[in-house]
């Protein structure tokens, strides 16, 4: 999994006037693929309400998608959508310039709600040792404060663009802080 967190395949997207038909294309699949977590989740907790088993191949589905939520999907989904408010904010895509606007505010809250969701996937359900699988953990505070390192990086990349210094060193205290808390939730 590292191997998906680490080189940020988001970064490739050209964000160019060339390309917004690409950029329009990523939304849309992006948005599609958080409407279908938050109607994969409301199935489920429907069936849990009412005490009834869910179909076992969407449970499964439901299982692997919880699992890729909060380890593989949320970074690089995050990135994009700080990507694409960036690239409307600076007009850097063939949409008219009050459209462009209109839909910033969107990409922040689609983003917020992404990590809102992946933080309550995260904390509701963990998968508690002993277990036969490799994603299993004692707890999940690490996990927890990973995923808030993860949503933290966009942002701070994107709201201090024009200082790319300062973003590095914020950055840089941001890692070397949530590390010190790793470490203290370890004991």
């Amino acid at each position: 999994m590292i191997l998906f967190q680490m080189p940020n395949p988001i970064s490739l997207v050209p964000f160019q006037k060339e390309t917004t038909n690409l950029v329009i294309t990523l939304m849309v699949l992006v948005t599609l693929k958080f409407i279908f977590s938050i109607v994969l989740f409301v199935y489920i907790a429907f069936h849990a309400a009412k005490k009834d088993p869910p179909n076992q191949s969407i449970l499964s589905i439901w299982k692997y998608f919880f699992k890729l939520q909060g380890r593989v999907l949320f970074y690089p989904v995050a990135t994009l959508w700080m990507l694409i408010a960036e690239a409307l904010m600076n007009s850097q895509l063939a949409i008219e310039q009050n459209t462009s606007y209109f839909l910033v505010t969107p990409c922040f809250i689609i983003f917020l709600l992404e990590l809102s969701f992946s933080l309550f996937l995260q904390t509701q359900f963990t998968g508690i040792l002993p277990n036969k699988s490799l994603l299993s953990c004692k707890d999940n505070k690490i996990e927890t404060i990973t995923l808030i390192q993860k949503a933290i990086n966009p942002l701070v990349r994107r709201l201090l663009l024009f200082y790319p210094q300062v973003s590095v060193w914020v950055n840089c205290i941001t890692a070397v802080f949530l590390s010190i808390i790793r470490g203290q939730s370890d004991q």
